[in-house]
């Protein structure tokens, strides 16, 4: 059994799965993780490369970074501070791949009844 296009990869870094999910880019999550160290008073900066590095060459983020990773992905401090990283990320939510599915399910009913509907026109 194939996995579905949508699923998350298990051979991703949790860190991918997760940007994938919410269609991310190394940049846009590195945007993200600054903004919020901004309001703790760190002038970080947004470096696309310090994402990659976490999720192709084993770098840890420090413990600043990784907390304002965890509010941007609504997990609390304590949960990142009792597990190791990656171990604390939250796993993929394939929700909108679902949502999606659901939509296109939807259309696909609907152009199937209009065909139908031309079918019965044309006999």
């Amino acid at each position: 059994m194939t996995a579905h296009p949508c699923a998350p990869d298990p051979g991703l870094h949790p860190l991918a799965q997760i940007r994938a999910a919410h269609g991310w880019s190394y940049q846009k999550l590195a945007r993200l993780i600054a903004h919020r160290a901004r309001s703790y008073g760190d002038g970080m900066a947004a470096e696309r490369q310090k994402v990659w590095r976490w999720e192709h060459r084993g770098v840890t983020p420090d413990r600043l970074t990784q907390r304002c990773l965890a509010d941007v992905l609504g997990v609390p401090h304590d949960h990142v501070t009792s597990h190791p990283w990656p171990a604390w990320l939250p796993t993929a939510d394939p929700a909108p791949c679902a949502q999606e599915i659901q939509a296109l399910r939807r259309h696909l009913a609907e152009a199937r009844a209009a065909l139908e509907g031309m079918r019965k026109a044309v006999r």
